[in-house]
């Protein structure tokens, strides 16, 4: 006879579902873990039968196997523990076959018996709730607040082996994660607004309305000390909250952020390897900033003297919002949709737009740090602002800005994806825009939908000229990066 019930492991962000099957032969005493099991799992033997002992089950008493599918995919993690306590409990005659096998089963027993939490808990919940023939799901009480955030009648919150045993003998129905839902926490909010920190600098708060309201990239170049860092840093709190999809999304990568409404803000210092940006590494592929940033901000301060592999690996996240990992044994698919915000100095002194300090870098030492930050890159970058100083006019607020970026982005939720068009004089003007300035096509592309977005700021159904004007405004300082004034 065969015991089969189901777990579930990470595979990238992802769960996959695990089947564990338990089979018993007259030999001696002793549990064999198959189907590539990894250290930690294969440490379970030990765990289980020490908790087992502890319940006064004496156990195996014969030559158990247990077998992981599919057996060509290797097992980590702590969490296939409780079914494969579960498995033995059947294939032993302490448990109906017949009902393990609708029923999976999350959680790291201790050896008292106590059934724990696990880390990044949402993908694995996911993975068993969709399927079909799966009727009810057990995971830890200390996982109430991934089971929450995922809302499946299926999942039943345990606490310890016990308790199993009593549900499953019993026949007793577990009160469900969403009936246990304590209030969601929120994060708590700054004193003051981030953007009222900056004085003056109206310039570099449009820019960054804009590429906040329009999820476009963003890169600052400007003489140190006049708010770049301070700006970037205060995208966060003007963004809007997650919604129930990007929650699950972000929770499933962060593994902590389940009752979070925040968006992630990550800022790797300028020494990271490329595997750590974009991730990868030996052995277990790593998950990097670029995934850990999805559905937020990557603010990447002193862009030029980040490595060359990792600036230039940005190339495909940036344009597909996503990073694929190829290792041995692994190909992946990281999401990686988050909105890009660069800060620089013009030079390698930082002063060779200051009307204050003269610049000290020769012209050939300009030309090696512009030449970190490749045209491809720039080439992705919607907007690409120059602060040559302290500019002493006043931008829009934090609060100004938060609520017409939280309208906008209602105003591009409900609007067909379909690119922008334009029609008449607007549409000639724009042409000969494109070809004077010799626009790749997408650039052409990236100038069309920021001025989409500030046609919403503006509350125009229509992108007119005047939109196009401030887009390429917005833009044209790009060049500049690329060339030695």
């Amino acid at each position: 006879m065969v015991a089969k019930t189901f777990g579930s492991v990470l595979h990238g962000i992802n769960g996959e579902v695990v089947e564990v099957e338990s089979v018993r032969f007259n030999s001696r005493p002793e549990i064999q873990i198959t189907g590539l099991a990894g250290n930690v799992v294969r440490e379970s033997r030990d765990r289980i039968r020490a908790c087992l002992r502890g319940l006064g089950i004496d156990t195996p008493s014969a030559r158990l196997v247990v077998h992981l599918v599919p057996a060509t995919q290797k097992k980590e993690g702590s969490q296939l523990d409780l079914a494969i306590a579960v498995a033995i409990l059947a294939v032993e005659g302490l448990l109906p076959v017949n009902k393990i096998g609708k029923m999976g089963f999350l959680g790291e027993l201790r050896l008292s018996g106590e059934v724990v939490g696990i880390p990044r808990a949402i993908a694995m919940m996911e993975s068993l709730t969709a399927r079909k023939e799966l009727e009810r799901v057990f995971v830890p009480v200390g996982n109430r607040w991934d089971a929450a955030v995922l809302g499946s009648p299926k999942l039943e919150l345990v606490d310890s082996l016990q308790s199993v045993l009593e549900v499953l003998t019993q026949n007793e129905k577990r009160e469900t994660a969403v009936s246990t839902l304590p209030p969601p926490e929120t994060s708590a909010a700054p004193s003051d607004p981030l953007l009222d920190y900056v004085r003056g600098q109206a310039t570099a708060k449009r820019a960054l309305q804009v590429a906040l309201a329009g999820r476009h990239h963003l890169i600052l170049t400007g003489t140190p000390g006049v708010g770049k860092s301070l700006l970037s840093q205060s995208a966060q709190t003007l963004l809007p909250p997650l919604n129930d999809q990007e929650r699950i999304e972000v929770s499933k990568i962060h593994g902590n952020r389940a009752a979070l409404d925040e968006r992630p803000f990550r800022a790797p210092h300028h020494s990271v390897s490329a595997s750590a940006l974009l991730g990868g590494g030996t052995g277990e592929v790593r998950i990097g900033e670029v995934t850990l940033a999805h559905h937020g901000i990557l603010f990447l301060d002193e862009f030029p003297e980040y490595r060359r592999d990792a600036i230039e690996g940005l190339r495909e996240p940036l344009q597909e919002g996503a990073v694929r990992i190829s290792r041995v044994g692994a190909n992946l698919k990281m999401p990686a949709q988050f909105l890009l915000l660069a800060a620089m100095n013009p030079c390698p002194c930082g002063y060779l737009l200051s009307r204050q300090q003269p610049c000290r870098c020769p012209p050939d030492r300009v030309w090696a740090y512009r030449r970190r930050v490749s045209g491809p890159i720039l080439d992705r970058i919607e907007i690409a602002v120059g602060l040559p100083g302290v500019e002493l006019r006043e931008g829009p607020s934090h609060a100004l800005v938060k609520a017409s970026i939280e309208r906008v982005w209602k105003i591009q939720k409900s609007r067909s994806p379909e690119g922008p068009a334009l029609e008449g004089r607007t549409r000639h003007w724009f042409n000969d825009l494109c070809n004077k300035e010799f626009l790749s096509f997408r650039s052409r592309d990236k100038l069309l939908r920021t001025a989409r977005t500030l046609a919403d700021l503006g509350e125009r159904r229509e992108i007119d000229r005047q939109d196009l004007v401030e887009a390429w405004a917005l833009r044209c300082d790009a060049k500049l990066l690329s060339s030695v004034t």
